[in-house]
């Protein structure tokens, strides 16, 4: 099945977030340039044009219906550390078919096909819930107290095409949180362009078109500065624009994590940093990261992601395995960060390829 035809029915991802309007009833909207946003309370939850604009975005009706629904199961891994900005701790997708449903407590394996279009805001999570608290742990109790979880989303492409997917972002974030998301690309349709679109009355995700250095700098003129920041698939040497960019990020101070689809990209994610001097230079130290002796959490620049897509994507000319969002790295790390040995050549080893 076709990820686009999937999430979108059988619509394509040709002019990114044309296809919205599809959805209108699952959101409300403002922009980004209104003094004061309107009521974000979604009242249409229960009418025909939600269900059917729910079951537009799934394809199928059971799963419109369970996506619908809040979660009833308990997690089977144990309670995250506090604090956390997580409503709950799920390590990897088997324990997120548990938790939503999706397949009965004493299975082993999933075929559910929803982790086609649910990388993208488990990925988020993940970054959220187990990696922000390695690399900055002091960030957890500020945000809490504020009540505000900010985080800017970079290179957005087909991601806004998927904008209904995100809000089972709502189930997984503490209650009290405020989740402004932002979206920053630079082929998004006009029509969506500085618009905020409400989910729920407490996660948003505004659309800003442009590059994101550019989009930071009105930022900083604002004083108004991430929690977090994350490029999906980022491809960081593929892309000219991507070297002024990383340089505006690292200015910042604010935690970044990047996702690729494969090691090799990855690895040159960490070239094109350390040739700006954002980084580590040796990529043993990246390949070989590290654990704290004292946890059992592991501490590393770059890892597999647990909630990486499914579905192989046909690479021609190369005999590794690409999966989108495959792999998690912040490639800011210092190399004194880096303690000692991980596991990671042995877990790639076992990947399905």
């Amino acid at each position: 099945v076709k990820q686009s035809q999937f999430c979108l029915g059988h619509h394509t991802y040709s002019g990114l977030s044309a296809d919205l309007p599809l959805f209108s009833d699952l959101w409300t909207t403002t922009t980004m340039d209104s003094e004061k946003h309107a009521s974000t309370v979604l009242s249409s939850f229960c009418s025909a044009s939600y269900e059917d604009a729910l079951i537009r975005a799934f394809v199928s009706p059971s799963f419109a219906v369970i996506m619908s629904l809040s979660p009833s199961c308990e997690s089977p891994a144990p309670d995250l550390q506090e604090p956390t900005l997580m409503n709950i701790n799920l390590r990897d997708w088997l324990d997120y078919y548990k938790w939503r449903g999706l397949c009965s407590a004493d299975e082993e394996s999933i075929s559910n096909p929803l982790a086609l279009i649910l990388h993208w805001p488990l990925t988020l999570y993940h970054i959220a819930a187990h990696k922000l608290p390695q690399i900055r742990p002091c960030c957890i109790p500020k945000i809490l107290k504020i009540r505000k979880l900010v985080i800017h989303v970079v290179g957005v492409e087909k991601e806004l095409s998927l904008l209904p997917v995100f809000k089972e972002l709502d189930h997984l974030f503490k209650p009290e949180l405020r989740i402004c998301i932002y979206f920053i690309g630079r082929h998004f349709d006009s029509a969506a362009d500085k618009v905020v679109y409400h989910l729920s009355p407490r996660l948003s995700i505004s659309v800003w078109s442009g590059l994101y250095h550019e989009f930071l700098h009105t930022q900083k003129l604002k004083s108004e500065l991430p929690d977090l920041i994350i490029g999906f698939n980022a491809g960081l040497a593929a892309y000219l624009t991507w070297p002024v960019t990383l340089s505006s990020i690292g200015e910042t101070g604010v935690p970044v994590f990047f996702t690729d689809s494969c090691l090799y990209s990855s690895l040159w994610g960490f070239q094109v940093t350390s040739s700006l001097g954002l980084g580590p230079s040796s990529l043993d130290s990246i390949l070989y990261d590290c654990c704290h002796q004292s946890s059992t959490e592991t501490q590393s620049c770059l890892v597999l992601n647990p909630f990486r897509s499914p579905i192989r994507i046909k690479a021609p000319g190369v005999r590794w395995g690409w999966f989108s969002n495959a792999f998690i790295f912040s490639p800011f790390y210092t190399e004194d960060y880096l303690q000692q040995h991980s596991d990671l050549p042995q877990r790639m080893a076992s990947m399905s390829v």
